[in-house]
């Protein structure tokens, strides 16, 4: 399991996400739904954006899940799952 993912790989993946979202049908449509659908992906974009301009580190995930954080080189570094407390009755205080 590669720790570091270059930001190439995460560029295609969210171009290949957003492509995929922009082609469904219901996007598509020129309804309410279709509507709100597209200024969700819009308000996306431009939240991602803006932490770009304002240099916060992008957290991203791969296929399977797994969070990785863009370190200044532009490569992404593997982030490990912090350790989890259980309380007595077996539920997670996090």
């Amino acid at each position: 399991m590669p720790q570091t993912l270059s930001k190439e790989y995460f560029e295609t993946k969210r171009k290949e996400t957003l492509s995929r979202r922009l082609n469904n049908p219901m996007v598509q449509e020129d309804s309410l739904a279709g509507k709100i659908l597209r200024n969700g992906l819009i308000g996306q974009r431009a939240i991602l954006e803006e932490q770009l301009r304002k240099g916060i580190p992008l957290v991203m995930a791969d296929e399977k899940g797994r969070l990785f954080q863009e370190n200044p080189d532009g490569t992404f570094e593997y982030i490990e799952p912090a350790e989890q407390e259980e309380t007595s009755c077996g539920k997670s205080l996090n």
